[in-house]
């Protein structure tokens, strides 16, 4: 544990303890996970949705609310920041999620929040148009916005040309099937399959795929979905087979990309 991250965990010190105590009496018999981003110990809250008429166990930190797929985005995005070395960074963040938000604002030396819509952003914009000159970030991250962008390789291709030599972009998608869909008429423009990194690798010079089974299982990084009691089948949308690990638990990836560094 750095010392970055155990200063930034010593926000949520009081909120920790109080959920810590609390909920093993609420829950005694129910598992013991660690939050990665605020080192919450205890049980974790389970989360449903009735969009998609399903709930899922052990997803969410009661004390700063990050669920699985956070906390892996999380220990992927310290983990790489560990190995690129020392330095603030100037980072982008489109479509921020507040608990990531918080933490990147910590290691920014000037941290930009962007979407489309929101109001609650430093700016807004089309990820396909992004208004800054080439070269202008270290690190540019936007969790599950590549499926909302009609021309997606287009976007990518943004995020490139903003960033520096030896700069990073994160920017994982929900994988939905094996092979990549790009249909008409949806809410998603884009169905991402496991193929979906061949479209990083066209843009970028380095990308590596990071998932939930390479970090410690006490963070509790797998998805454990299961339909609502009472919910017909025909409108529970399972979770795609191609992560399924088991009947009931899904895995997640996150996909990093680099940029070359420039040569001394």
């Amino acid at each position: 544990m750095n010392l970055d991250q155990k200063a930034f965990a010593e926000n949520y010190r009081l909120k920790r303890a109080l959920f810590s105590v609390l909920l093993r009496l609420v829950w005694p018999f129910r598992a013991v996970y660690t939050c990665p981003i605020c080192l919450y110990r205890g049980p974790f809250k389970k989360k449903t949705t009735r969009r998609y008429h399903h709930t899922r166990t052990d997803a969410k930190c009661p004390c700063c609310r990050a669920n699985e797929r956070a906390r892996l985005q999380y220990l992927v995005t310290a983990d790489v920041l560990s190995r690129r070395g020392g330095g603030e960074l100037d980072i982008l963040h489109v479509a921020p999620e507040s608990i990531l938000a918080k933490w990147l604002k910590s290691r920014a030396r000037r941290y930009v929040s962007a979407d489309l819509f929101r109001q609650d952003v430093d700016c807004r914009f089309d990820i396909e148009s992004i208004p800054f000159a080439d070269e202008s970030f270290d690190l540019v991250f936007a969790s599950h916005v590549l499926v909302y962008a009609r021309d997606d390789r287009k976007a990518i291709a943004e995020v490139r040309r903003i960033l520096r030599p030896g700069g990073i972009a994160i920017m994982p998608v929900p994988i939905v099937g094996d092979k990549t869909v790009d249909p008409e008429g949806r809410r998603f423009f884009h169905e991402p399959g496991l193929d979906y990194t061949d479209r990083f690798r066209d843009v970028f010079d380095e990308v590596r795929e990071y998932f939930s089974g390479e970090f410690d299982a006490r963070y509790q990084l797998y998805f454990y979905e299961s339909a609502l009691p009472g919910a017909p089948d025909s409108q529970v949308e399972p979770h795609p087979a191609s992560m399924r690990v088991s009947e009931g638990k899904y895995a997640d990836m996150v996909p990093v990309c680099h940029v070359a560094a420039r040569p001394e």
